[in-house]
């Protein structure tokens, strides 16, 4: 069987005879520019020593060779790859999730632009193993690194990298990144290693998932970066409930934006919660996604109230030298990002929630 002119081709979840049916079908696709092959399995027919359910297995080895217009490649569940195509720009993988050792190999690839890499706990992710990277892949623009274990200490240099993302990286403490282009850095987990920006550019975005607020914004260096950083927050803060003024030693970092999916449930909670946000960080834009009307709409009542009294000249703050946190505060959204049915009183979540501008410096706005 042969498609000559066949230059998308997506397997997934296939059972096969055998693994040479891949690489034999692929092979006959000379023009193939866009390949996937995921959690493809094997039927070994020819066994008749062991129960029927267990002659079934994962593809084990991948090897795709002499593909001259191949651009994108996709690859999951499979633990040897090989990928010699000169012309490939595009690269995810992701392994199968078992302890049996991986082999990754796509050197020959020279015009690679972006690599996604999965769930790679048996590759050392190190200087050396970035230092490599770069060096054979001279136009790498992009990389993701997602669930990898990497060495506690990592130096990234690149004149062409503009996107980076880690994700649940396992023993990273320190990031170090000479990147004069990167445009978007990305980082998700719960631990909260320091990042040092050495090299970066004017238009760079930082943005941080699943962290701690207060200790992600500490650990990035230099501090002029987080005027462009975007932050989602979606756990509690570390905070005591205590009543009080808002706790702010000096004017904290500004920040462009900070989404947050949590929202104190005790009323005990509000004013600590607040006090450790903006002694965090100054925000321009502040965006509470509700995930329940019950937990969320005193709190936003609340928040409203603290802001108004901005107009009236009134300041929560506890040095009479630190100019508010509010100072830089331009936006305050409040988006629904649950389900109404016919039990919900929209009505007093639209009457609860602000939905003019004040001062003509703050606006408060609702999405559902």
């Amino acid at each position: 069987m042969k498609f000559s002119s066949l230059k998308w081709l997506s397997l997934s979840r296939v059972l096969f005879t055998h693994e040479g049916v891949i690489e034999h079908l692929i092979a006959h696709c000379p023009l193939i520019e866009h390949l996937a092959v995921r959690h493809c399995s094997v039927y070994n027919h020819l066994s008749s020593e062991v129960p029927r359910v267990c002659r079934i297995y994962r593809v084990k080895s991948l090897f795709l060779c002499g593909l001259q217009k191949l651009k994108h490649v996709d690859v999951q569940g499979v633990q040897e790859v090989h990928v010699d195509s000169p012309n490939l720009e595009n690269l995810i993988y992701r392994p199968s999730n078992d302890s049996a050792p991986l082999k990754l190999n796509f050197d020959s690839c020279t015009n690679l632009r972006c690599l996604c890499i999965c769930l790679s706990k048996s590759i050392d992710i190190g200087d050396k193993w970035f230092l490599e990277l770069f060096s054979k892949f001279p136009f790498l623009e992009s990389l993701k690194l997602d669930n990898c274990s990497m060495s506690q200490s990592i130096h990234i240099l690149s004149t062409q990298l503009k996107v980076l993302e880690l994700s649940h990286c396992s023993n990273l403490k320190e990031a170090n990144i000479y990147a004069q282009n990167l445009l978007s850095f990305i980082y998700r987990g719960i631990d909260q290693p320091a990042i040092s920006f050495l090299r970066s550019s004017k238009q760079l975005e930082v943005k941080g998932y699943h962290c701690s607020l207060r200790e992600f914004v500490q650990n990035i260096k230099p501090e002029k970066i987080l005027a462009s950083a975007s932050l989602f927050i979606y756990q509690s803060f570390p905070i005591e409930p205590k009543q009080g003024a808002l706790r702010v030693s000096s004017i904290p970092p500004s920040i462009k934006a900070v989404e947050l999916l949590f929202t104190p449930e005790n009323e005990a909670l509000y004013f600590p919660y607040m006090s450790d946000l903006f002694s965090s960080c100054c925000p321009k834009s502040i965006s509470f996604r509700l995930c329940s009307v019950a937990d969320s709409k005193e709190f936003i009542e609340f928040f409203y109230e603290i802001l108004m009294g901005k107009k009236e000249g009134k300041c929560h703050c506890s040095s009479s030298n630190t100019k508010c946190w509010w100072h830089a505060l331009k936006i305050v959204k409040v988006t629904c990002s649950f389900k109404f049915d016919e039990n919900t009183d929209l009505k007093s979540i639209l009457d609860a929630l602000p939905k003019y501008s004040y001062d003509e410096k703050i606006a408060f706005m609702l999405e559902l």
